[in-house]
Protein backbone atom coordinates (compact mmCIF):
# COMPACT_ATOMS: atom_id res chain seq x y z
CA UNK A 1 0.00 0.00 0.00
CA UNK A 2 3.31 2.56 0.68
CA UNK A 3 4.36 1.54 -3.26
CA UNK A 4 5.10 3.47 -5.92
CA UNK A 5 6.73 2.57 -9.21
CA UNK A 6 7.74 5.19 -11.66
CA UNK A 7 8.51 4.82 -15.19
CA UNK A 8 9.89 7.49 -17.59
CA UNK A 9 11.79 8.37 -20.51
CA UNK A 10 13.83 11.95 -21.23
CA UNK A 11 12.64 11.77 -25.42
CA UNK A 12 10.75 10.01 -28.24
CA UNK A 13 12.66 7.14 -29.47
CA UNK A 14 15.62 7.60 -32.33
CA UNK A 15 14.06 7.14 -36.10
CA UNK A 16 17.78 7.03 -37.26
CA UNK A 17 19.84 4.17 -38.46
CA UNK A 18 20.77 2.29 -36.32
CA UNK A 19 18.10 3.46 -33.43
CA UNK A 20 15.15 2.31 -35.71
CA UNK A 21 12.20 3.30 -33.14
CA UNK A 22 9.02 4.01 -34.13
CA UNK A 23 6.83 6.55 -32.42
CA UNK A 24 3.59 6.42 -34.47
CA UNK A 25 1.33 8.15 -34.46
CA UNK A 26 3.70 10.53 -33.20
CA UNK A 27 5.93 12.56 -36.33
CA UNK A 28 9.46 12.58 -35.66
CA UNK A 29 11.66 11.36 -33.12
CA UNK A 30 14.94 11.71 -30.32
CA UNK A 31 16.49 15.35 -31.69
CA UNK A 32 13.39 16.68 -32.86
CA UNK A 33 10.88 18.93 -32.24
CA UNK A 34 7.95 17.32 -33.45
CA UNK A 35 5.72 15.53 -30.41
CA UNK A 36 7.72 12.03 -31.20
CA UNK A 37 10.99 13.39 -30.19
CA UNK A 38 9.60 14.97 -27.11
CA UNK A 39 6.27 13.41 -26.13
CA UNK A 40 6.49 10.14 -24.34
CA UNK A 41 5.24 7.56 -21.88
CA UNK A 42 5.25 7.31 -18.27
CA UNK A 43 3.08 5.87 -15.69
CA UNK A 44 3.01 5.13 -12.47
CA UNK A 45 2.01 2.12 -10.36
CA UNK A 46 1.54 0.67 -6.84
CA UNK A 47 -0.55 0.61 -3.11
CA UNK A 48 0.03 4.45 -3.16
CA UNK A 49 -2.12 5.41 -5.96
CA UNK A 50 -5.47 6.09 -4.83
CA UNK A 51 -7.97 3.16 -6.16
CA UNK A 52 -10.46 6.11 -7.95
CA UNK A 53 -7.40 7.04 -10.48
CA UNK A 54 -5.81 3.43 -10.93
CA UNK A 55 -6.20 2.84 -14.93
CA UNK A 56 -6.80 6.54 -15.64
CA UNK A 57 -4.87 8.85 -18.13
CA UNK A 58 -3.37 12.00 -17.20
CA UNK A 59 -3.15 14.41 -20.13
CA UNK A 60 -1.15 17.41 -18.39
CA UNK A 61 2.00 18.54 -19.21
CA UNK A 62 4.80 16.86 -17.01
CA UNK A 63 8.32 17.99 -17.60
CA UNK A 64 11.51 15.15 -16.73
CA UNK A 65 12.34 17.91 -13.98
CA UNK A 66 9.15 17.56 -12.04
CA UNK A 67 9.72 14.04 -10.84
CA UNK A 68 12.41 15.29 -8.55
CA UNK A 69 9.49 17.94 -6.71
CA UNK A 70 7.11 14.70 -7.49
CA UNK A 71 8.98 12.76 -5.55
CA UNK A 72 10.00 15.29 -2.45
CA UNK A 73 6.45 16.23 -2.28
CA UNK A 74 5.43 12.82 -1.59
CA UNK A 75 8.71 12.28 0.89
CA UNK A 76 7.47 15.29 2.57
CA UNK A 77 10.94 17.30 2.21
CA UNK A 78 11.26 20.39 0.86
CA UNK A 79 13.10 20.48 -2.98
CA UNK A 80 14.98 24.04 -2.52
CA UNK A 81 18.39 22.99 -2.79
CA UNK A 82 19.78 24.36 0.34
CA UNK A 83 23.73 24.13 -0.79
CA UNK A 84 22.96 26.31 -3.75
CA UNK A 85 21.05 28.58 -1.83
CA UNK A 86 23.69 28.77 0.20
CA UNK A 87 26.53 29.09 -2.23
CA UNK A 88 24.48 31.98 -3.91
CA UNK A 89 25.19 33.97 -1.17
CA UNK A 90 28.44 33.93 -1.61
CA UNK A 91 28.43 34.48 -5.29
CA UNK A 92 26.61 37.04 -5.16
CA UNK A 93 29.34 38.92 -2.95
CA UNK A 94 31.70 38.11 -5.57
CA UNK A 95 29.65 39.58 -8.17
CA UNK A 96 29.16 36.21 -10.08
CA UNK A 97 26.52 34.33 -12.06
CA UNK A 98 23.97 32.90 -9.69
CA UNK A 99 23.08 29.31 -9.29
CA UNK A 100 19.43 28.67 -11.01
CA UNK A 101 16.66 27.35 -8.79
CA UNK A 102 15.39 23.95 -9.02
CA UNK A 103 13.26 23.68 -12.11
CA UNK A 104 10.46 21.50 -10.87
CA UNK A 105 6.66 22.07 -10.32
CA UNK A 106 5.20 19.27 -8.11
CA UNK A 107 2.34 17.77 -9.80
CA UNK A 108 1.12 14.71 -7.58
CA UNK A 109 -2.25 16.86 -6.58
CA UNK A 110 -2.69 17.83 -10.19
CA UNK A 111 -1.78 14.19 -11.61
CA UNK A 112 -4.55 13.02 -9.42
CA UNK A 113 -7.14 15.36 -10.19
CA UNK A 114 -6.14 15.24 -13.43
CA UNK A 115 -5.28 18.78 -14.03
CA UNK A 116 -2.48 20.60 -15.83
CA UNK A 117 0.28 21.70 -13.55
CA UNK A 118 2.19 23.21 -15.89
CA UNK A 119 -0.21 25.73 -18.10
CA UNK A 120 2.65 28.21 -18.81
CA UNK A 121 4.88 25.60 -20.11
CA UNK A 122 6.02 27.09 -23.48
CA UNK A 123 8.38 25.69 -25.79
CA UNK A 124 10.46 27.98 -28.44
CA UNK A 125 13.25 26.32 -30.53
CA UNK A 126 13.73 27.80 -34.19
CA UNK A 127 11.48 25.26 -36.22
CA UNK A 128 8.75 25.67 -33.48
CA UNK A 129 6.06 27.40 -30.97
CA UNK A 130 4.26 25.21 -28.52
CA UNK A 131 1.89 26.15 -25.65
CA UNK A 132 0.19 22.90 -24.48
CA UNK A 133 -2.00 21.96 -26.40
CA UNK A 134 -1.61 23.46 -29.24
CA UNK A 135 1.89 23.61 -31.37
CA UNK A 136 2.74 26.15 -34.33
CA UNK A 137 5.52 25.00 -36.90
CA UNK A 138 7.74 27.61 -38.67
Amino acid sequence: ENTLVIFTSDNGGPIYEPGSANNYPLKGGKYSDWEGGIRTNAFISGGFIPAARRGATHSGVVSIADWYGIVAELAGVDQEDQAAAKANTWLAQQGLPLLKPVDSVPQWTHMMEGTNGRPDAFYISNKAVMKYPYSWWL
